[in-house]
């Protein structure tokens, strides 16, 4: 029996730029976009689009990218912006993904059994005591008149003042409290009595 041998997979370091590419597809679909080095790209950008006529020179096709020349200086200014003061009861909220997902895939495979863990909000050992509650606790957790409870835990990682709170876990749903036209967001932890 004899087989044909040949390479399936491209080597590393043989990837083409993203013109040469288009130029290939476009070639394929019927429609030859005329370009066959990256100046003759250079040259039908500056002559088509009105924006890029500026980087007609030779420095914008060699180099990182399109070098434009500013007709006018920039001055960049500022104002100083007084900081909002915060609620001394408040804890700073920092949300992070340990998960990737919650897909049924990454819930069921045996091999993250011990990475996946019920929802909790971590903080810093120290700061157990000022809330008034055990580790393991449920607290109730609030933001803007939205409120979740949650299981608490000591963690050394997290500095005073503030609080972890990892998401794509199971249990309890933390988007509620989440602000996206907040630059940050203070939460209350509160004991539930």
């Amino acid at each position: 029996r004899i087989s044909n041998v040949v390479q399936k997979i491209t080597p590393r370091g043989t990837s083409r730029p993203d013109w040469m590419i288009a130029t290939e597809l476009s070639i394929v679909m019927g429609a030859d976009i005329g370009v066959s080095s990256l100046e003759d790209l250079s040259e039908k950008l500056v002559g088509t689009v009105a924006a890029f006529a500026p980087s007609s020179d030779a420095k914008s096709t060699n180099g990182d990218g399109v070098l434009m020349a500013r007709e006018t200086p920039v001055t960049i200014s500022g104002k100083a912006v007084k900081a909002v003061d915060r609620n001394a009861y408040n804890y700073r909220l920092v949300v992070s993904r340990t998960m990737y997902d919650t897909a049924q895939s990454t819930v069921a495979s045996p091999s993250l059994v011990g990475i996946i863990t019920d929802s909790a909000i971590f903080v810093n050992p120290l700061d157990l005591a000022r809330i008034g509650v055990v580790e393991g606790a449920s607290v109730r957790v609030g933001a803007d008149g939205t409120n979740i409870v949650i299981a608490i835990k000591a963690h050394n990682g997290v500095r005073r003042g503030s609080a972890w709170l990892p998401f794509n876990h199971r249990g309890v749903d933390i988007r509620p409290l989440l602000n996206i036209a907040s630059d940050v967001v203070d939460v209350r932890i509160e004991p539930i009595k």
